[in-house]
C-alpha cells in the first residue's frame, strides 16, 4: 500500500472512530410479563410506532438479544433513551449500555512522573503514536505488584491510535523506555470460569480454574501437568475439535484458545477489528 493509500486509510478510519464514538447504546427490553413470552418482532414495531429511524433516531445498528429485547446503536445528538422512556416505559424497560473504547496498558513508567501529567509525557514524546486528534485519557495509574517504583498506566485510546501503540509496541515515558500492552479485558467468572458474567449471578455448576473439576481453587492439589482448562475442554466438546490445547488453568490468557476468541469477539463487536 502507497503512503498516499495508508494515509487515506488512516483519515478514514480516524473517522469512522469518531462517528463510533458519538453514538449511544440502548437496550429496549419487554418488562414484567411481556418478558418471557414477547417476540423480538413486537418490540421492533413497537419502537417503530414511535420512532422513525431515517430522522428521530438515526440508528446505525440493531442486535436482537434474549427475552424479546432489542439492542440500538443511535447518534447521541438525538434523545432516544428520554423519549423512549416517555412512550415505551409502561410496557418496557430502557437503558442506556456504556461502552468502551480501545484500551492499551504502559509498563516501565518512573516513579516521578506523576499522574497528573503522564498523559502529557505520552503526547508529546511518541509522536508516532499520537497525533494532534488521538483521544488519550487516563484510566488507571499506580505501581506494578514486585516494585513500587516502577509504575504502569491504562489509557482509553481511540482506534488508530490503539493500532500504533500495538504494532510499535514500545514508547518513551521520561527518560524509560516502557513496553506497551494490549488492556482489552473481558471479566471471568469465579465459580464456572466462563466469561461475560459475574460469580454473583451465575447459575452454572463450580469449577476449579486449574483442573476443571468440581471443587474451588483452595482444595485443588493438581500439579502442571494435570492442569485443564474448562473453557478449553468445554470448547472440544462442542466443536469435535480435539486440536485445542486444554493443559493450562482457565487464566492463562497466553495459553487459553478460548479467551482469545471471546476477546476477538469483543474487538469484533465493539470496533469491527478482526484483529
Amino acid at each position: 500500500m502507497s503512503a498516499d493509500a495508508d494515509e487515506m486509510h488512516a483519515k478514514s478510519s480516524y473517522a469512522q472512530t469518531l462517528i463510533k464514538n458519538s453514538q449511544k447504546t440502548i437496550i429496549v427490553k419487554p418488562n414484567g410479563e411481556n418478558q418471557k413470552n414477547q417476540s423480538i418482532a413486537k418490540t421492533k414495531s413497537d419502537v417503530l410506532k414511535n420512532f422513525d429511524p431515517l430522522t428521530d433516531i438515526n440508528i446505525g445498528k440493531v442486535k436482537n438479544l434474549k427475552d424479546g429485547g432489542v439492542l440500538l446503536q443511535c447518534d447521541s445528538s438525538s434523545n432516544f433513551k428520554q423519549s423512549a422512556m416517555n412512550n415505551l416505559s409502561d410496557q418496557y424497560d430502557i437503558r442506556e449500555v456504556k461502552t468502551i473504547g480501545p484500551r492499551i496498558r504502559i509498563t516501565g513508567i518512573p516513579d516521578y512522573i506523576k499522574k497528573e501529567v503522564i498523559a502529557l509525557y505520552m503526547r508529546k514524546q511518541n509522536e508516532s503514536i499520537f497525533d494532534e486528534k488521538s483521544i488519550c485519557t487516563l484510566l488507571k495509574y499506580g505501581p506494578v505488584k514486585k516494585n513500587n517504583t516502577i509504575f504502569q498506566a491504562v489509557f482509553e485510546v481511540d482506534l488508530l491510535t490503539y493500532k500504533r501503540a500495538l504494532t510499535l509496541g514500545h514508547c518513551l515515558v521520561g527518560l524509560n523506555g516502557c513496553t506497551i500492552y494490549d488492556a482489552i479485558d473481558v471479566s471471568r467468572c469465579f465459580n464456572c470460569n466462563s466469561y461475560g458474567h459475574s460469580h454473583k449471578f451465575c447459575k452454572n455448576s463450580s469449577s476449579c480454574p486449574r483442573c476443571g473439576d468440581r471443587h474451588n481453587l483452595k482444595e485443588c492439589q493438581a500439579d502442571v501437568e494435570a492442569f485443564k482448562c474448562v473453557n478449553c475442554y468445554n470448547f472440544n466438546l462442542k466443536n469435535n475439535n480435539h486440536d485445542v490445547n486444554i493443559n493450562h488453568a482457565a487464566w492463562d490468557h497466553d495459553k487459553c484458545h478460548s479467551y482469545k476468541m471471546v476477546i476477538q469477539k469483543v474487538k469484533q463487536d465493539l470496533f469491527g477489528l478482526s484483529i
